[in-house]
């Protein structure tokens, strides 16, 4: 045979030849006669248990089948359908659920986290707080090699807006210095800092930690710096929302008492705040967001200078630290209608580079410049005299245990700032609120869309401003992106990021990669805060109504065990002479007390890691800690107590963040090498475990 030779194909002959082959299998697939059932060839995740009875709920490709056993009696008798109560009909959904919301607020994304998530009230919020499928593990492993998405809405700015000086002269007096650092103060780059209370004091009273972020000075940069003082500026002070009342309250008072022409506006639910970490978000945002013109004139040049694409090819931890940029981004439904023609072409995705080009090294504020800042500009403002007197005030309340206090309570005194809109201390009546400002607001709805009622043509100018912060992480872990938009895109550009491949997580993963990094959490983790307090009873609370609701039998004796307060840190018996209002963490200029240039306040404790050299237990929440010569003179002295511990999966161990007797502890160290051998005793255990502690350095 010619090798050469045109070769050519009958299917007709083929399909002949294999005629009573292909008869054969058709007949076997057919079969009744085989073990499987015609709802077990589907995938478990299309599988119902209802399929076995009622045919009608196996897909049509699979329906006949079904039947034909239906028929032939190969199904399980039908019981009794069960009764259910009628509920009552919703008329109105939205009015139902703002009804649901008198006692805490939803986030945008409540509906999807409510379908997939553990809910929980949490700072007057109703958060997500662990996904329902099991996988801490994954979450760990995503955060290494993936990228995960966190939902932080409910950390909401206070904007302050006054001339520059005024702001610099309060933020000074209320935290560190750096608040007005030359790289701060231009807009480019965000920074972060300590609230305090009362800063000037010898050992002042911690708040939480903030965020602060100035607003671009885009076309001023060569002003002097004595016209700037002058000129208007804003901030914005980004706060944990278990102390958000306080600082809001603590803002105020300082204005009142300075008077200072400052105006502060709390935008609660105002932006949506994502959280992108890992080493893949660069993919997720390059698949989302597409970078356009604005339809307003804008003054910075971001699409121009293309800085989005460049951006995007760099490491997040290897940018100028804490950078920002904001450009105006299509919506993300696009793809969805109209599919990608009209958009500009995306972005291949690479590796991103660890080493950045030399421009990005030094950034440029008008590539920060944003629209955002006119979001909440339209809210009313109320004046307030001398004295707060439209404040509401704390009233007076019982404690966790019945018991009446002579002062008010914690949970009023954060509860003071809670209905206060916005207040300067102008002579001005209440303003009449007006529309926002701000353009991008999200005009198209999802159902529209899906019924295709809307035109491409209106559709592709549905467009919104954004912001990117650059998070460094701590030696790159937990490093990506805060994601910043306008409340009314926020479940638009959630659904799209996890689409893209982002995993979602809740504040109890969160939480768990912050302890993973070696940060503290707020507010569990700061004693010294009021909020720390609020939260320590509230979990002292929850905890003992779960103990008591265990008979006798069931539940650790603690009394036999003498422990005499086991859901929760009685920081104050450490000290002789101190009540909890008194405790002070020592977390700057520690070495000044090490080397004894600083004498060590009465009250202060010293945060440290604690490890366990031979493993086999699980340091838990609330254990004590023993000073190291216990072994010898069997004097059990309690140096401090565990704040958070729990398994390592970084270091493949337990560890925990505990808080100890500073003056002791100090000493300790000193004769250890920085490694101080202590005993460690968990509440429900009489074993005094041997450890080591070292010293905690905040990132």
């Amino acid at each position: 045979m010619d090798p050469k030779a045109a070769v050519t194909f009958d299917p007709t002959e083929l399909i002949k030849a294999r005629e009573n082959e292909i008869k054969a299998l058709t007949k076997e697939v057919l079969s009744e006669s085989g073990s499987k059932r015609a709802f077990q060839l589907l995938p478990r995740y299309m599988r119902r248990r209802t399929m076995s009875s009622n045919a009608y709920l196996v897909p049509s490709r699979l329906r006949a089948k079904a039947l034909r056993e239906i028929e032939l009696g190969g199904t399980i008798k039908n019981t009794k359908k069960r009764r259910y109560r009628k509920t009552k009909r919703i008329l109105n959904r939205v009015r139902h659920y703002k009804k649901r919301q008198i006692t805490k607020k939803w986030l945008p994304t409540h509906l999807w986290h409510a379908k997939r998530f553990h809910m929980e009230n949490k700072w007057g919020y109703r958060i997500a707080r662990s996904p329902t499928n099991k996988g801490a593990r994954a979450i760990y492993r995503a955060v290494k090699t993936e990228s995960v998405i966190y939902d932080a809405t409910h950390t909401a700015p206070i904007k302050l807006s006054g001339k520059q000086k005024e702001l610099i002269f309060m933020l000074g007096h209320l935290s560190q210095p750096a608040t007005a650092n030359l790289l701060y103060l231009r807009g480019g780059q965000y920074g972060s800092n300590w609230l305090y209370e009362k800063k000037d004091a010898k050992l002042p009273k911690l708040v939480c930690p903030m965020e602060f972020y100035w607003k671009p000075l885009v076309g001023k940069e060569k002003s002097s710096s004595q016209d700037t003082n002058e000129m208007e500026r804003e901030v914005w002070v980004f706060v944990h929302p278990a102390a958000f009342p306080e600082a809001h309250v603590l803002f105020l008072k300082f204005l009142n008492e300075n008077k200072l022409d400052v105006i502060v506006t709390p935008l609660q639910m105002k932006f949506a705040r994502f959280q992108l970490m890992g080493p893949k978000c660069n993919k997720v945002l390059t698949t989302v967001l597409h970078e356009v013109e604005p339809l307003v004139e804008h003054t910075s040049s971001s699409l121009a200078d293309n800085m989005f694409r460049k951006v995007m090819s760099v490491k997040p931890s290897a940018l100028p630290k804490r950078a920002v940029l904001s450009f105006t981004v299509l919506d993300p439904r696009v793809k969805k209608y109209i599919g990608l023609g009209v958009l500009r072409k995306p972005i291949p995705y690479a590796p991103p580079s660890i080493t950045p080009p030399d421009f990005l090294l030094k950034w440029d504020p008008k590539w920060s410049h944003s629209f955002l800042w006119e979001v909440g500009e339209g809210d009313g403002k109320i004046s307030f005299d001398e004295n707060l007197s439209k404040a509401p005030k704390p009233g007076k309340g019982k404690g966790l245990w019945g018991k009446k206090n002579p002062s008010s309570t914690t949970e009023d005194k954060m509860d003071i700032a809670k209905d206060l809109p916005s207040l300067s201390n102008n002579n001005e009546q209440q303003a009449q609120k007006t529309e926002s400002k701000f353009w991008g607001t999200c005009k198209v709805l999802e159902r529209d869309i899906n019924a295709r009622k809307i035109p491409p043509s209106d559709l592709y100018k549905s467009r919104t401003e954004v912001m990117l912060m650059q998070n460094p992480g701590v030696n790159g872990y937990t490093s990506g992106w805060t994601f910043l938009c306008e409340i009314s895109w926020a479940t638009t550009f959630w659904r799209a990021f996890f689409k893209a491949g982002a995993k979602a997580i809740g504040y109890a993963e969160y939480e768990h990669m912050q302890f993973e990094a070696g940060v503290p959490s707020f507010p569990i983790s700061f004693p010294d805060t009021l909020s720390g307090q609020v939260e320590a009873d509230k979990r002292d609370a929850e905890e003992s109504e779960k103990y008591l609701r265990r008979p006798p039998s069931k539940r650790p004796n603690f009394e036999k065990l003498g422990i005499h307060s086991p859901f929760r840190s009685p920081w104050a018996s450490l000290f002789s002479s101190c009540d909890i209002t008194d405790i002070r963490v020592l977390r700057e200029d520690l070495s000044a007390y090490f080397s004894g240039s600083k004498a060590i306040p009465v009250g202060s404790l010293l945060p440290v890691w604690v490890w366990l050299p031979e493993g086999g237990t699980t340091i838990k929440p609330n254990a004590r800690i023993y000073h190291p010569d216990y072994d010898n003179d069997h004097n059990e002295v309690i140096i401090g107590f565990v704040s958070n511990g729990k398994y390592s999966f970084k270091q493949g161990a337990c560890k925990a963040l505990a808080f100890v007797r500073a003056d002791t502890t100090i000493t300790i160290l000193q004769k250890n090498n920085n490694r101080a051998p202590i005993y460690i005793r968990n509440i429900q255990s009489q074993w005094y475990h041997p450890a080591y502690a070292t010293l905690h350095q905040d990132q």
